[in-house]
């Protein structure tokens, strides 16, 4: 088995991702993206009690439907 990944790990070089300029963008703008994300993520929104939202995840500490219920309104326990 070893014998096999010789040869495929001997040939692989770098050198064929700077050809690959489309990749390339594509992955610098999903870096770009979670980096952007995780700025943006400290910024409080507006009209949002950051009090209120965390006495209301206490409440909702449930699981999956509890994070349905809550998004949907919907009361699956009654």
């Amino acid at each position: 088995m070893a014998a096999h990944a010789a040869p495929v790990v001997g040939s692989f070089s770098l050198t064929g991702l700077s050809k690959a300029t489309e990749l390339k963008k594509r992955l610098w703008f999903t870096v770009a993206a979670l980096i952007a994300f995780r700025l943006l993520s400290f910024i409080p929104l507006p009209g949002i009690d950051p009090l209120m939202l965390s006495s209301l995840f206490q409440t909702t500490q449930g699981g999956m439907l509890d994070l349905l219920n809550m998004f949907s309104a919907a009361d699956w326990n009654a």
